[in-house]
């Protein structure tokens, strides 16, 4: 994929405990990537945002500040991420709003944007310590990609975008089926060759 060049912006500060290091998944290349692919793709109108797994918050922080928006959430089922998206938060002077929560459930509400930067490296994630969860999305690395394909639909207001990581192992042709199989559709918008995976990004939207 041929890329244009890429607006910049900020990343907001953020700092971490001994304890958030160990237990964290602190931002990397994905979490970069994630950034630009929303900073630069995002073409509608955004009056609220949801982050999944926002791990040490600088992506929800990110996406409040440059939209300048004051409805947005993150939930984490790790405690510890909660708490270090929090202030992330608060130190980039926004209100604390990530909550302890399991992907859609309970949710409410409809947002505008929903960012999901999942575990999608290839490994069983039993019995590894709470970094390795972040990490790990099971045998073919689609084990919670599959359930945001599933409960998308849901939650992404008519009209709105979701962005989500992926790795070329996850098979990007088959996720981009399986959206357009729940009325969704996809396309990989950025991408970037590490040594060690192939990182896309893709922008997802209700189907017209």
């Amino acid at each position: 994929m041929k890329q244009a060049k890429l607006k910049q912006a900020p990343v907001p500060e953020y700092d971490f405990t001994r304890e958030q290091q160990k237990n964290v998944y602190l931002p990397d290349e994905d979490t970069f990537l994630l950034m630009d692919a929303i900073y630069n793709f995002c073409d509608v109108k955004v009056n609220s945002a949801l982050e999944i797994g926002p791990g040490s918050g600088v992506v929800i922080t990110f996406t409040a500040l440059n939209f300048q928006l004051s409805t947005y959430k993150a939930r984490d089922v790790n405690p510890t991420a909660v708490q270090m998206t929090n202030e992330t938060l608060v130190r980039n002077k926004l209100s604390p709003n990530c909550e302890l929560g399991d992907m859609f459930t309970d949710l409410n509400q409809k947002y505008d944007l929903v960012i999901f930067n999942p575990p999608y490296c290839v490994g069983t994630c039993e019995s590894l310590g709470v970094i390795d969860k972040a990490l790990s999305g099971g045998a073919n690395g689609r084990e919670q990609i599959d359930k945001f394909i599933k409960g998308a639909r849901g939650v992404v207001s008519e009209g709105g975008l979701a962005f989500m990581v992926a790795i070329s192992a996850n098979d990007i042709k088959d996720i981009i089926k399986c959206f357009d199989n729940e009325g969704m559709q996809a396309e990989v918008v950025l991408e970037k060759k590490l040594p060690s995976e192939h990182l896309h990004v893709l922008k997802i939207q209700h189907q017209k």
